[in-house]
């Protein structure tokens, strides 16, 4: 079995380099217009899906809507794989986050996620690997025989959680896998091991990066 996790379009707050969280964000024009070129490249590929979750946030469910059209699969909804939640500072540019002290213990979450404490309702990576886990094993895996081919859809911070459990890898690690909008990771899964496949392939050329979130 297929699983392809993509992370959703740009929207204006990707464009501004802001920290988007939580905060329910639509696609912007370009934001379409890439999930439409990925919806192309995957189709001319061959793609169908047999099931397509999504975030329950617009920007993830607008970049399901247009991947999932020609699989006429519905789009459905997980509360486990929403962005994570990153409190009062959603909003706030990422730099100012880096180069402002009041926002010293947010910046640990980028620079040094093992000894990030967040203050609630902000969330923290145990919390974000606990429901993304459960997703996998709740949603996915027992899906193995019974489809071909899935699709999630999600964000920045929760396509790395994918990969980092997937891949094992130490949370130091955890902000240095890149993750551009509308990139596509495929996980193969047989006998109820996953592994990565692809990781981080654009159907679009990139010219910028607009945001980690």
């Amino acid at each position: 079995m297929k699983l392809y996790i993509t992370r959703h379009g740009e929207t204006e707050w990707n464009k501004a380099g802001r920290i988007q969280g939580s905060v329910d964000i639509p696609l912007n024009e370009c934001g379409i217009a890439l999930a439409c070129q990925t919806r192309d490249g995957m189709t001319a590929e061959g793609i169908r899906f047999d099931r397509v979750f999504s975030s329950p946030y617009l920007r993830a469910k607008e970049t399901a809507r247009i991947l999932a059209e020609p699989s006429g699969a519905p789009v459905l909804l997980r509360d486990t794989i929403r962005e994570m939640n990153f409190g009062g500072c959603e909003g706030v540019p990422l730099q100012e986050i880096r180069t402002n002290p009041l926002y010293a213990d947010l910046n640990l979450c980028f620079d040094d996620p093992e000894q990030y404490r967040p203050v609630p309702p902000a969330e923290g990576y145990p919390q974000m690997f606990a429901r993304v886990d459960r997703f996998l094993k709740e949603e996915i895996l027992p899906l193995e025989g019974q489809c071909e081919t899935l699709l999630a859809v999600c964000h920045g911070a929760i396509a790395r959680t994918f990969l980092s459990i997937i891949k094992r890898l130490p949370l130091a690690e955890f902000w240095k896998v890149s993750q551009p909008n509308c990139c596509v990771n495929l996980i193969e899964i047989q006998n109820g091991q996953m592994t990565v496949r692809k990781e981080g392939h654009l159907y679009y050329e990139l010219h910028e990066n607009r945001g980690i979130l």
